[in-house]
């Protein structure tokens, strides 16, 4: 509708405002439809996570603040890797989605390490240094990679 277009108004206005060397480095997604179905199918990694968070029996306490961001991030992940199947990662508009996600990524991530302080294992610390080698991939490869940062 007449919102969506608005919306749409808006993330590129803002994507075009964005500058856009940090943008370069943005891989390309395959555009063959079984990979595209795939990469997007990656970010399903996000609600079971969300789930597992709520679920968990090794707290008292769920941290439901934590749960949120993790869904939040499934949502703005999947929305922004549409974009950028559909528009190209050229797009303002895919932009402006990666601020989003790369926002709230960040976001739940400093969420996860004050709520897990003190307790982050070593195997986790080396997990994640092998995750950021796959975030930052933009070769060939890339839809590939991104899917299993998702999972990971």
């Amino acid at each position: 509708g007449e919102g969506l277009g608005r919306g749409y108004e808006l993330f590129e206005f803002v994507g075009r405002m964005l500058p856009t060397a940090f943008f370069k480095q943005l891989g390309t997604p395959h555009k063959t439809p079984g990979w595209v179905a795939l990469f997007l199918l990656s970010n399903i990694a996000f609600p079971i996570a969300g789930i597992k968070i709520l679920t968990s029996r090794r707290e008292e306490k769920p941290n439901k603040m934590l749960a949120i961001f993790v869904f939040l991030v499934g949502i703005v992940s999947t929305t922004f890797h549409w974009n950028q199947c559909c528009l190209g990662s050229g797009s303002p508009v895919v932009h402006t989605w990666c601020l989003v996600d790369t926002t709230f990524s960040c976001v739940s991530g400093l969420v996860y390490i004050i709520h897990s302080w003190g307790t982050i294992r070593k195997r986790i610390c080396a997990l994640f240094a092998i995750a950021v080698m796959f975030l930052f991939d933009t070769s060939r490869f890339y839809t590939i990679t991104h899917s299993i940062w998702h999972i990971m």
